[in-house]
């Protein structure tokens, strides 16, 4: 026992001084210095120096990383970085390889098959075009030449920059250095003959770097024209564009698939409602949605027709604003099998097999109707060849495609302005998405004769209409639907104010006694409609939730970026 004591003891002592006393080997660049040539078209061309000292460890040789993409406030820059070669110091080359992805440029150096330790200089040529930034009074290249995200640190650092022709005069210079947004300047320049050159004062750590900056007067690079700069600006923020493309897309695809062919191009007035539509179908028809008038004018227009009557009553209950409700009551018409299949849901959905029913009824429960309404008003101008598809189904693909993108815009709102263009195309398809829907040549036809019906209720010429009621006492009951759809019942009731006296079998109110006007009648019709509307409308509420003017800095400007070994 007092032996291993003893032993334990004096092993980790022995094992402790051979540890502490093996020499420590660390990487790091010895020099890195870079000769700038500034060409008079604004290209330049770097050749990077780096002598890196592996020191005792094997390597294969090292990467370089350099920034492709710059953000600049909201706005995003690209330059355009070409590597020529990769040589030692002595010009022979090295094996390398060039990679870009993900907005850098990734240059590995080295033989995969080999390994190499101490000292080994790396010389790296590439060409630059867009690093040279162009202001009013002076251009200016703004240079990381280093960058910081090296892992290993650079003892010296510097950088020379050539012009194609001698400068002195007008030429001003800045350097920082240290970390990425660092302002310290620990280094210095010089304005020569050849050029300008730059000198890091002390050895950067790693994450550290050496940033220039030279002010060239106005007239020694040629600037781009405007063109160039919008082209430039465009693939680099291609998502300011986006907005555009989407409006000029759309804007396509509405001449080509949404307007409607053109008609005759002349509007001629017509006298008599249409043979072949309804009132709901001509609404429909003329703005392309089947709405919920369409389907209240289409009650009114079988009241008309003789399938129900209209009974309005006093209500115990405010309803609507109103303290009016409606009892329709089914008649018996052995041609019921003869209506259109919406017509006959209508009917359906509002009795479900029973002789009466109250208005206030079917609120919060004819919603569920409406769905199949809708279609099968549809699909009877689609099978009359006026719509060539659903134009609801149109509408709703872009609409949720508008959705989608808005959605997504929102989630990527942290990346301003690609979230918000996504977000504003999303919006500009759902404005788009009502307007896309087309009639057939032949629906185009049929809706100028709509529109010239339209214009004989809107004149309502009294002596025209007079003529006509003494042909057609009907006149008025027939085309009251079509006035109701077209929103003229008051100007079509006003034209008759003279001529209906008697209220008509399918509507009945206790307001009317020994006199009665057309006015009062369309008055209560349009009461009786918005409590319709809003009925038939109504859903179940639901529970839940709802650079040189001192702005510089060390990692500012082009270049940049880092390496390592590997």
């Amino acid at each position: 026992m007092p032996i291993i004591r003893i032993t334990i003891p004096l092993l980790i002592f022995l094992f402790s001084t051979i540890l502490l006393s093996l020499p420590t080997h660390s990487e790091e660049i010895q020099n890195f210095y870079s000769d700038i040539y500034i060409k008079k078209d604004g290209t330049i061309n770097v050749e990077e120096n780096i002598e890196y000292d592996f020191e005792a460890a094997r390597r294969h040789g090292i990467y370089r990383d350099i920034p492709l993409r710059y953000d600049y406030g909201y706005k995003k820059y690209g330059i355009k970085l070409d590597v020529e070669d990769v040589t030692d110091f002595k010009d022979v080359p090295y094996i390398y390889n060039v990679s870009k992805s993900g907005g850098w440029a990734n240059i590995r150096i080295g033989d995969p098959d080999s390994t190499v330790s101490g000292v080994h200089g790396y010389r790296i040529k590439y060409s630059v075009r867009g690093a040279v930034t162009f202001f009013e009074d002076h251009d200016e290249l703004y240079w990381n030449v280093t960058g910081e995200q090296w892992r290993v640190p650079i003892q010296n650092a510097g950088a020379n920059v050539y012009f194609d022709e001698d400068i002195l005069d007008g030429v001003k210079t800045s350097c920082y250095t240290g970390a990425v947004g660092s302002e310290n300047q620990d280094c210095n320049s010089e304005i020569n003959n050849a050029g300008v050159k730059f000198k890091a004062l002390n050895s950067l750590g790693g994450g550290e770097g050496l940033t220039i900056v030279v002010g060239i007067p106005k007239g020694i690079i040629e600037e781009p024209s405007s063109l160039s700069k919008s082209l430039w600006f465009i693939s680099d923020n291609w998502y300011f564009g986006l907005p555009f493309l989407t409006f000029f897309t759309l804007l396509y695809f509405w001449k080509t698939r949404g307007k409607d062919p053109e008609g005759r191009g002349v509007i001629a007035v017509k006298y008599e409602p249409p043979e072949d539509l309804s009132p709901a179908e001509a609404g429909t028809l003329i703005d392309e949605r089947a709405n919920i008038m369409d389907i209240t004018s289409t009650i009114i227009d079988l009241a008309v027709r003789g399938f129900l009557k209209i009974e309005e009553t006093q209500s115990t209950t405010f309803f609507f604003f109103t303290d009016r409700d409606y009892k329709l009551i089914k008649t018996e018409n052995s041609n019921e099998e003869e209506l259109k299949p919406y017509e006959q849901k209508v009917l359906s959905g509002i009795f479900k097999g029973k002789e009466s029913i109250m208005v206030s009824e079917l609120r919060n429960k004819f919603y569920t109707e409406l769905p199949g309404i809708k279609k099968a008003l549809y699909m009877e101008l689609i099978n009359k060849s006026y719509f060539p598809t659903n134009p609801e189904n149109v509408r709703r693909i872009y609409k949720w495609v508008g959705i989608g993108a808005m959605i997504l815009g929102f989630f990527l709102i942290g990346i301003f302005p690609l979230g918000f263009s996504i977000g504003l195309s999303g919006l500009l398809i759902l404005i788009f998405s009502r307007y896309m829907p087309r009639k057939t040549k032949k629906g185009s036809l049929k809706n100028e004769e709509l529109l010239g019906f339209r214009e004989f209720i809107e004149r309502a010429e009294k002596d025209r209409i007079y003529r006509l009621a003494k042909e057609d006492p009907t006149l008025f009951d027939r085309v009251l639907p079509y006035a109701l759809v077209f929103g003229l019942e008051d100007k079509w009731a006003s034209a008759f104010k003279d001529m209906y006296k008697e209220p008509p079998d399918w509507y009945h109110s206790s307001n009317y006694g020994s006199s009665f006007s057309p006015n009062i009648f369309v008055s209560d019709i349009g009461r009786s409609l918005g409590v319709m509307n809003s009925t038939l409308a109504s859903t179940p509420r639901r529970s839940g939730g709802s650079g040189l003017s001192g702005g510089g800095s060390s990692g500012g400007g082009f270049g940049g970026g880092g390496g390592s070994s590997w």
